[in-house]
């Protein structure tokens, strides 16, 4: 397996770290991306990109399962990010977006479908069942 160069951020509440996944690239955030974390967020998911196009992985799975809350200046950076994959895929997409969310985050419904709007050939949102 191929390392990864993607730095994992680590608050007191919030985390994201990444890793293979066969062809895909899956990034994992928990906890509340609230203000502290907008700066760190922007070159955690250019690192995303960068790896996921060096790795040639056909998917990037983004699991936000486990986030409680996401202020609107960290929803900003993934906008930027799905814009740059956009702007870079022209023709022909590097990898595909989709989002894990969780069913009972009302927030994540509204934020994902906002995002996907933008993007809808590139981003598809999964909604595991509730057990």
């Amino acid at each position: 397996m191929l390392a990864l160069d993607i730095t994992r951020i680590k608050e007191t509440e919030f985390e994201a770290s990444a890793v293979l996944d066969g062809n895909a690239l899956v990034f994992r955030m928990w906890g509340n991306a609230d203000l502290r974390i907008s700066g760190p967020l922007g070159p955690f998911l250019d690192s995303v990109d960068h790896e996921a196009r060096r790795q040639k992985v056909s998917e990037v799975v983004a699991d936000l399962r486990e986030l409680v809350f996401m202020n609107s200046s960290c929803l900003k950076e993934f906008v930027r990010w799905v814009a740059h994959v956009e702007d870079k895929g022209a023709g022909t997409r590097p990898y595909q977006i989709r989002f894990l969310s969780d069913p009972t985050a009302q927030w994540q419904t509204r934020s994902l479908q906002a995002l996907r709007a933008f993007a809808p050939d590139l981003i598809s949102i999964e909604i595991p069942a509730q057990t």
